[in-house]
């Protein structure tokens, strides 16, 4: 019965731990159906999206995602080939960084990425050939040397030695092709003179011989380049066989990505399908759509020593298209989407809004979409003909019911992932900025603590809107008052006044309506703009949230400004206070993060608050911002840019996610929001294993409790009070030690000791 018990214990909290990563952890959520490149090796084949470079291992059929949190150098993989005489894969990056994974080894060669130049540095294709691997660039080409792992020549051979962008390259015999912007070029690649640019001659006698050709490929004895024509069906394919250049155009109107071969075919990759030619372009096969797996987007295709076809496809990721004309689709789980305007959490799903105003407010009218994220399975829902979904929000009383705001639409509210109700100018005082046209744009919403949802509405008299709790709505006409025409994000604070972000310079509205909107007295509005610690009237406003306070967090284009008593907006204190920092060693202080752009803020189980910024990355700053704790840059951590558009926190389990210019990624913090009273408290990882030597995080407590560990015969090993909702222990005992094997107990009390919760942990060494 003993061991049995122990089996059930640690079985439990086994199954507790596999949805949860460890504290300082980080884990990437970027979307995996955009396939852009393949690469086929004897054990596994690799897709690239651009956002995200994903293995699918054959041996298993198991999908690995590859990334900075698990070895490489950087983010968005812009070429990947696969080298069976050298067995290694080269990854060529956007920003001109390189890597080499061979085996569980990674080599970066980042010479291209620090160097700086007028010109794109992106690593555009890889071509092998023996050693050396050609890599097509920006500028020009880099003449990689595998053996000795650096860069050993560049050829820039554009006009006069001006940079020109390569597209592709190919080698036929001794000679060397180059698609570029402006036309094909061919040099003899023993040339030890290669980088001189008039050794490089542009080929003359094809159609469109200076413009932008995307590939250029060669098979057997034949070069084939592909014509990209900014018309419609303007797309060709060149190709040179036995001394002659012929032309070939497909009838549809399509653009043509990518050319490869088998033996006796040439598969064309279009914008929708994949064709199959005989090597004398006479048609075998059109592939329009995957089974049930949708329609064909392919944008590269080779095929494998077996016969099978692997399709880098722009909406199903990697599709494996069996020689017996079954298809298997590989995607990894992710949203649908890397844009994103907004974070919210309810229960334990994180809902996101993949928006449509980017930094400039410009980035419009993408499809309607936001997606779910719970129990480690992503969801994405999409209202097609609708525009840029923006803000999401749960009922308070019934979370199951979902409102989110659109960028045309309106106000949409979902339920078990299915549409209930749609709010427009015809049923509701919801405005349109185009009579008769569907341009109802509602950017900000929260619900008060009536339960009554406000709405912000842009360019139109009705500037808010509010739904009341039962279903009557009613406008407030302020376009006039607030001098702006885009009222942004909605805040209701603790009083039940309305916070109301105003965009390109508006500053900020407050609404007060005496706690309901049924009020039959004035309403009071009020129009202002934060001030600096210098006294200086901020320029522009981004962000609201309320923390655990109550108090008002306002993200400016000078760092944030607090409001600690909202009700008091109304006497006259309208200014706000900047956070100050005392400058180590001297008497000088600083606004917190004074020099920043804050486009978004969220507060965690300890009322810190992360902070992303327009250009620096993620910051932690203490409850009241006078100490800085963190900060995630592309520098020193996996974060995929310095340009952090949204944050959102996991109450439960801490994990904090950032919302970037080029998607999500998230970092288990140490902090997670308290409850009333002990809840389902545990250890994770449980048991510690030997191998495992990062922190222990004990959660599911209440605020400021006491957290004892002692070993079974009661000696003390640690002791603390809680961060929020939890505790994180490294393992070691008060002297410093790592503690021995064995089952540990944990006493955790509240302050006067009337609550109190037991649980273990073991240990193995």
């Amino acid at each position: 019965m003993k061991y049995f018990l122990t089996f059930v214990f640690l079985v439990q909290f086994w199954l507790v731990a596999q949805s949860q990563i460890p504290v300082g952890s980080w884990r990437m959520h970027l979307p995996g159906k955009y396939g852009a490149h393949v690469a086929w090796s004897p054990s596994k084949v690799y897709c690239s999206t651009g956002e995200s470079l994903f293995a699918y291992k054959l041996s298993d059929n198991s999908i690995e995602k590859l990334a900075k949190i698990n070895g490489l150098s950087d983010f968005g993989a812009n070429a990947i080939a696969f080298s069976n005489d050298l067995n290694l894969l080269v990854i060529g990056y956007d920003n001109g960084n390189i890597d080499i994974v061979k085996g569980k080894e990674i080599i970066n060669i980042s010479d291209l990425k620090k160097k700086s130049l007028p010109a794109s540095k992106a690593i555009n294709h890889v071509l092998f050939d023996g050693k050396m691997a050609y890599l097509s660039c920006g500028f020009g080409i880099l003449l990689l040397d595998l053996e000795k792992l650096e860069i050993k020549d560049t050829y820039i051979f554009g006009p006069g030695g001006t940079y020109l962008q390569v597209n592709s390259c190919s080698v036929l015999g001794n000679e060397l092709y180059a698609a570029t912007n402006n036309g094909i070029f061919r040099a003899d690649k023993t040339d030890p003179l290669l980088v001189d640019y008039s050794r490089w001659k542009l080929i003359t006698n094809i159609p469109n011989y200076n413009k932008a050709f995307r590939q250029v490929i060669s098979d057997d004895n034949t070069i084939y380049a592909v014509y990209s024509s900014p018309a419609v069906a303007g797309d060709s394919i060149s190709y040179l066989r036995n001394g002659n250049w012929s032309n070939f155009r497909l009838d549809e109107n399509t653009d043509i990505y990518n050319l490869s071969f088998s033996r006796e075919n040439i598969y064309v990759s279009t914008s929708n399908n994949l064709k199959t030619y005989d090597k004398n372009f006479q048609i075998k096969n059109t592939l329009w759509q995957y089974g049930d797996y949708g329609v064909a987007k392919p944008r590269e295709s080779l095929i494998d020593p077996s016969g099978n076809l692997w399709i880098a496809d722009f909406g199903n990721g990697l599709i494996q298209y069996h020689a017996n004309g079954s298809f298997v689709k590989i995607e990894p789980n992710g949203p649908s989407s890397s844009r994103i305007k907004s974070f919210f959490f309810s229960g334990n799903t994180l809902y996101t809004a993949a928006g449509g105003t980017d930094i400039s407010y410009d980035n419009l009218y993408n499809t309607a979409e936001f997606s779910t994220f719970s129990g480690d399975e992503w969801k994405t829902y999409f209202s097609w003909g609708h525009s840029d979904f923006m803000t999401v929000r749960t009922d308070p009383k019934d979370q199951d019911l979902i409102y989110v705001s659109s960028w045309g639409s309106g106000i949409f509210t979902y339920k078990n992932g299915l549409e209930v109700n749609h709010y427009n100018d015809a049923n509701s005082t919801l405005q349109t900025a185009i009579a008769g046209a569907p341009y109802v744009r509602v950017w900000g919403m929260d619900f008060d603590k009536d339960g009554n949802l406000w709405a912000s509405n842009s360019y139109v008299n009705n500037s808010l809107s509010v739904l009341k709790r039962n279903g009557e709505w009613k406008a407030f006409p302020l376009r006039n008052y607030i001098g702006s025409e885009l009222p942004g994000d909605v805040v209701v604070d603790d009083l039940n006044q309305i916070w109301v972000v105003l965009n390109k310079g508006g500053g900020i509205l407050v609404l007060n309506t005496n706690n309901t909107p049924d009020n039959t007295g004035d309403d009071r509005y009020l129009v202002f703009k934060p001030k600096d610690a210098f006294g200086q009237f901020v320029t522009n406003v981004y962000t609201l949230v309320k923390d655990m306070e109550g108090d008002i967090w306002v993200g400016t284009d000078i760092g944030p400004v607090v409001y600690a008593d909202p009700d008091k907006v109304f006497e006259g204190d309208t200014e706000g206070k900047q956070p100050l920092l005392p400058r180590p060693g001297t008497d000088i202080v600083d606004p917190l993060l004074g020099k920043e752009i804050i486009r978004s803020i969220a507060v965690d189980g300890a009322n810190r608050k992360w902070i992303g910024t327009e250009r620096g990355g993620a910051f932690l700053v203490s409850a009241d911002g006078d100490s800085a704790l963190l900060q995630f840059n592309m520098d020193n951590s996996p974060i995929l840019s310095n340009t952090v558009i949204a944050v959102g926190i996991h109450d439960k389990t801490g994990e904090v996610f950032f919302g970037t210019d080029r998607g999500i990624i998230s970092y288990r913090s140490d902090a997670t929001k308290a409850g009333e009273d002990f809840g389902d408290v545990f250890a994770f990882p449980n048991p510690v294993r030997p191998n495992y030597h990062g922190n222990i995080t004990i959660t599911g407590l209440i605020k400021d409790a006491n957290v004892k560990i002692t070993d079974i015969a009661g000696n003390l090993v640690y002791e603390t009070t809680t961060l929020g909702g939890q505790v994180v222990w490294d393992g070691r005992n008060l002297d410093g030690r790592r503690v021995a094997s064995g089952v540990y107990i944990i006493f955790c009390t509240n302050e006067d000791g009337s609550k109190t919760k037991i649980t273990k942990l073991l240990f193995m060494n």
